[in-house]
């Protein structure tokens, strides 16, 4: 039995001549459609830093950023030389201090 849902809120970005057909096929599907404002540029704080990506990543993603084993990267973590984050049974790692740690390692070359 499929479910039934009271409400379902979802984002679309759609560019180009079909905007108008779709929004003609919404309405005769009785679905309500809540436009935001148009060409919109939403710009980061200035004190925000300009990269995009996760800020946290998974011990297997760290391990294949650094071109390492999951067991180097496991050593590198009991050694203190990264600083895990642990969120409920979670051990992720900080983007920010895989570069510390990269930063640290080309200084002693």
């Amino acid at each position: 039995m499929p479910r039934q849902f009271d409400e379902i809120q979802l984002e679309i970005t759609i560019k180009g001549p079909m905007v108008a057909d779709l929004l003609q096929l919404l309405e005769r599907s009785k679905i309500q459609v809540v436009p935001r404002e148009f060409n919109r540029t939403v710009s980061a704080p200035q004190s925000a830093p300009a990269e995009s990506g996760p800020l946290l990543v998974s011990v297997p993603k760290a391990a294949s950023i650094l071109g390492v084993s999951k067991s180097t990267l496991w050593s590198l973590l009991r050694e203190g030389k990264i600083k895990p984050i642990r969120i409920g049974r979670r051990v992720l790692i900080s983007v920010q201090e895989i570069k510390n740690l990269l930063e640290r390692s080309a200084g002693q070359e």
